[in-house]
């Protein structure tokens, strides 16, 4: 009886020496592999899912805004609506995916083909959404250049409008389509990890696709910024003529001002979220640290938080539609009266019906 409990115990010890290194190892490599394994990580992911559930309810609310109240049927608020589906493809798409990479590493947690499509199918989307968002501030501005430095010119139809928002999704989809490709599930013995190897496409010249890249974002913000800047100089420097009631144009040139700093609040928004992804890998040395990867990430990713707030502090008919949606999900949000008012400037322009050089500038 006590050799059997000698044994028993022998191979207790056998059992549990053995699994012990096993155990390190799994430890040792989730180590190996994570972003930022200390304590400050689950800090993050909770940080991360703030944004997460404040984009989410921000752009499905503005979309659900921009389609109840037919804002589509005109061109800025066509590109708003196209930039909220493009932060919310982020939001779907990439930010679970960041939560998961605080907490887990670089671990890709699903295998097989199905992972191997989500491996292929989440960075393409991630990219293609980025430079989605550019291009459709470019077309914002594009809109809002035409209406106001040339009122009387009919150039951006809502048809334009359609047309080019397709065109966007069509090219920046071409444009990233080589990181679809690429991708690959990597086995490193303990762990699934996704990467995308573009030289298994461009070869020497990958270097070359990234700088092409590069010189697009660049180039299309440059141009918004120029734009925007002829536009306002033009608006400081030409006074329209009166052609109708002073007060009902002096409203109307109001209301298209606030919706001009709108967009230009949106563009330096993206510009100081967006700046330390596109460039960090560039200006800062390698291997960046925990801190900087997280914030690099984290301050990007929270541009697409901050587009529905800033729909809401500007335009009226996006904070009332925000709070008529929540009244509806949620009781207590009754509370909320409706102290907001339609500005008289769009009453002033439908009752009149005048032909004011500034009531063509589309709000």
């Amino acid at each position: 009886m006590r050799e059997i409990r000698n044994l028993s115990v022998k191979m207790l010890t056998l059992n549990f020496s053995t699994a012990v290194p096993v155990f390190n190892l799994s430890i040792n490599a989730s180590k190996a592999n994570s972003l930022c394994f200390e304590d400050a990580s689950v800090v993050r992911a909770l940080a991360y899912v703030i944004i997460l559930l404040v984009s989410l309810a921000g752009n499905s609310m503005t979309i659900a805004v921009v389609f109840r109240g037919r804002l589509h049927m005109k061109n800025v608020h066509l590109f708003l609506l196209n930039m909220a589906i493009a932060d919310l493809v982020v939001t779907v798409v990439y930010m679970p995916r960041m939560v998961v990479m605080m907490l887990y590493g670089n671990s890709w947690l699903v295998t097989g083909t199905f992972g191997l499509i989500l491996c292929r199918t989440v960075p393409f989307l991630h990219h293609m959404s980025i430079l989605v968002s550019v291009f459709t501030i470019l077309g914002a501005t594009l809109d809002r250049f035409f209406a106001m430095v040339f009122p009387l010119r009919k150039i951006m139809t809502s048809c334009v409008g359609k047309t080019i928002v397709v065109c966007i999704w069509l090219v920046a989809g071409i444009l990233r389509l080589p990181y679809a490709i690429s991708a690959v599930l990597k086995n490193n013995g303990y762990y699934f990890s996704c990467s995308g190897n573009l030289k298994r496409i461009f070869g020497k010249h990958t270097e070359l696709y990234h700088s092409v890249l590069l010189a697009i974002y660049c180039t299309l913000l440059v141009t918004t910024i120029v734009l925007y800047s002829v536009t306002i100089l033009k608006l400081k420097g030409n006074d329209p003529p009166v052609l109708c009631n002073d007060a009902a144009r002096a409203k109307r040139a109001q209301a298209s001002k606030k919706l001009l700093n709108m967009l230009i609040v949106i563009l330096v928004c993206f510009i100081l979220c967006w700046f330390m992804y596109f460039f960090a890998l560039s200006i800062l040395p390698r291997p960046l640290s925990c801190e900087t990867m997280f914030f690099r990430f984290f301050l990007a990713h929270s541009n697409s938080a901050l587009n529905p707030c800033i729909l809401a502090v500007f335009d009226f008919r996006y904070r009332r539609g925000y709070k008529t949606i929540l009244n509806k999900i949620a009781p207590c949000f009754k509370v909320i009266e409706y102290t907001d008012s339609v500005p008289e400037a769009s009453v002033s322009t439908i009752k009149t019906r005048t032909n004011c050089r500034l009531a063509n500038s589309r709000v």
